[in-house]
């Protein structure tokens, strides 16, 4: 049933990294590097070979070399201790990153890279970074989210430009997204009807624009989210 006030998810464990939670089904890490996955398990976004919803964390596989996850509507991902990128579960707009031959049940690698570092996924698309400072994405490109000036859906991570500085990117929840550079500069894209790029207007925006702030250094800012329509750098809030 629903809780009014929070209740620990389970028993007394105190190993938990990270969690990421797509409204339907979450994805967690504990500091061991194994995998948990539980809640609507309806394509497969849970891990277990299954399709069967399940309500309390199961471990996904049994391997201890997780250090990243992302997670989409009904698609899981994860990097590995070696730099692989692995996906899992619905694929109709291509978010599993396999040119769009199937919809894994279990984590497949995608493509043969050992250079991920990082992944982030929205309502139906994917982004992430790899360790020479480039920025990838693929799935849906709704309203130009993903960065390559048009809107045509993606099936395999695409660079997103040709900059290799990239050094962080948000893109929870909503069809936008936030990513930083190496000097501290602040980029949008995406969905804007709400204006949630920052950009001053209601445009979507199909290739990174940058923010204007009042300041730009290696140290600004140091932290960002996105909501479905709102985007969050450190205290500041851009609806």
């Amino acid at each position: 049933g629903e809780r009014n006030s929070p209740v620990q998810v389970v028993g007394i464990l105190s190993n938990w990294t990270t969690v990421r939670h797509s409204g339907d089904h979450t994805l967690a890490l504990q500091s061991d590097g194994t995998l948990w996955a539980w809640g609507y398990n309806a394509f497969g976004q849970l891990g277990n070979n299954s399709t069967s919803n399940v309500s309390t964390p199961i471990q996904v596989g049994s391997l201890s070399v997780w250090k990243n996850i992302g997670i989409c509507s009904d698609a899981s991902f994860g990097i590995q201790s070696d730099g692989t990128l692995w996906s899992w579960g619905r694929n109709n707009y291509g978010q599993i990153g396999n040119n769009g031959s199937s919809a894994p049940r279990v984590p497949t690698q995608i493509g043969s890279l050992s250079s991920w570092t990082f992944v982030t996924g929205g309502q139906n698309h994917v982004l992430a970074l790899q360790s020479n400072g480039t920025l990838w994405a693929w799935g849906r490109n709704s309203y130009g989210v993903l960065g390559q000036g048009d809107t045509i859906n993606r099936s395999s991570p695409t660079q997103v430009g040709s900059e290799s500085y990239w050094s962080q990117v948000a893109a929870e929840v909503g069809q936008h997204f936030l990513a930083i550079q190496s000097n501290g500069t602040l980029w949008a894209c995406g969905y804007n009807d709400n204006g949630q790029l920052g950009l001053s207007d209601n445009t979507n925006r199909s290739s990174p624009v940058q923010v204007p702030t009042s300041i730009t250094n290696p140290n600004f800012p140091v932290k960002i989210s996105t909501g479905y329509r709102t985007s969050y750098v450190i205290g500041f809030k851009y609806f």
